[in-house]
C-alpha cells in the first residue's frame, strides 16, 4: 500500500506468530520507540506502515525496511535502543547517507539484536572508522548477510572485518565499489572465522595481482560457492595464482570479467582443476 501520492510504502514490517505479552519495555527502550516513531512521522514516510509497525508487539517485529526514509544521527541512535525488537532478523538502511558518525550513533558495535541475518547498509558514506566500530559487534553470531556495496572502505576498513571473530555463520558479503586495494583483499584472506562463507562480491575494488595471489592462498573459506572480482587490476599472474586454491571444491562462479587477463591466460585458466569444475566462468 502506498500513500496518497503515490509512493510505495517506505517500511516494511513482518511478523513471527503470536506471542505472549509478557514482555513489557524497559523506560529506555520505551523512550526511544516513541523517538524514532516521532522521527519516522516528521519525514515523508507512509504514516500508515509506520502506525503498524509501532502498533506491534516489539517482540514481533522480524523485519524492518528504512530505505526510503529520512533518517538523521538522532534517528539511528533512537533505533540502536530499541532493544526490545529481539526477534529482528532483517534491517534495511541502504541509501541513507550514512556515514562514520552516523554508525557511532548508531552504536551498532554494542547492538544486542542476537537474532539479526540480514544487515544492508550499501549506498552510504562508511568508512574505515565506521566499518571498524560494525565490525566489533559479537552478539551476531547469527548474521548471514551483509550489504556494504558502494561506500568508503579502504584496506583499514578491510582489516577490521578479517579480523571478525564473532560473525561465524556469515554466508554473503558484498563489498564490491569500495577502495579495498591489495591491501584489503590481504586482510580479508586472513580471516579465520568465516567459516561458511558461500558468496564474496569484490568488484571494482582496486584489487591487483598481489591480492589475488592471497585471496587464493585462503583456505577458510572452503564452503565458497561464488568469487566476484570483475573490473579489477588482477593481471595474468594473480589469476593464475587464484585458481591454485585447493580448497574452493564448492566454487561455482568465478567473475573475472573487466581484468587486465589475456585470452592466452584465460584459457590456461579455464583448463585447471578448480575451473573445470565451475558452472560459470566469466
Amino acid at each position: 500500500m502506498g500513500s496518497s501520492n503515490s509512493k510505495k510504502p517506505l517500511i516494511v514490517e513482518e511478523q513471527l506468530p503470536s506471542s505472549s505479552q509478557d514482555n513489557h519495555l524497559n523506560d529506555v527502550g520505551a523512550r526511544a520507540i516513541k523517538q524514532l516513531k516521532t522521527k519516522l512521522e516528521t519525514s515523508n514516510s507512509s504514516q500508515q506502515q509506520i502506525q503498524k509497525l509501532f502498533k506491534q508487539e516489539p517482540s514481533q517485529v522480524v523485519k524492518i525496511n528504512l530505505h526510503c526514509n529520512k533518517i538523521d544521527d538522532d534517528s539511528l541512535k533512537s533505533l540502536a535502543n530499541c532493544t526490545q525488537w529481539t526477534n529482528l532478523k532483517t534491517l534495511h538502511l541502504e541509501n541513507k547517507m550514512i556515514g562514520d558518525s552516523g554508525i557511532a550513533a548508531f552504536e551498532l558495535s554494542r547492538i544486542n539484536w542476537t537474532s539479526l541475518q540480514e544487515l544492508y547498509l550499501h549506498r552510504n558514506q562508511i568508512g574505515d572508522a565506521g566499518i571498524t566500530i560494525l565490525a566489533s559487534n559479537s552478539n551476531w553470531k547469527n548474521l548471514r548477510t551483509l550489504v556494504l556495496t558502494n561506500n568508503k572502505i579502504g584496506s583499514v576498513g578491510a582489516l577490521a572485518l578479517g579480523a571478525n571473530t564473532s560473525w561465524i555463520n556469515l554466508q554473503v558479503i558484498h563489498l564490491s565499489q569500495n577502495n579495498l586495494g591489495d591491501k584489503g583483499a590481504i586482510a580479508l584472506s586472513a580471516n579465520a572465522s568465516w567459516k561458511n562463507l558461500q558468496k564474496l562480491f569484490l568488484s571494482k575494488t582496486n584489487i591487483g595481482n598481489e591480492g589475488a595471489a592471497s585471496l587464493g592462498n585462503c583456505h577458510t573459506w572452503s564452503k565458497l560457492q561464488e568469487l566476484h572480482l570483475s573490473c579489477n587490476k588482477i593481471g595474468n599472474e594473480g589469476a593464475i595464482s587464484l585458481v591454485s586454491n585447493s580448497s574452493w571444491k564448492c566454487l561455482q562462479v568465478l567473475a573475472l570479467q573487466g581484468n587486465p587477463i589475456t585470452n592466452e591466460a584465460f584459457a590456461i585458466l579455464a583448463s585447471t582443476e578448480l575451473c573445470q569444475g565451475l558452472q560459470e566462468l566469466r
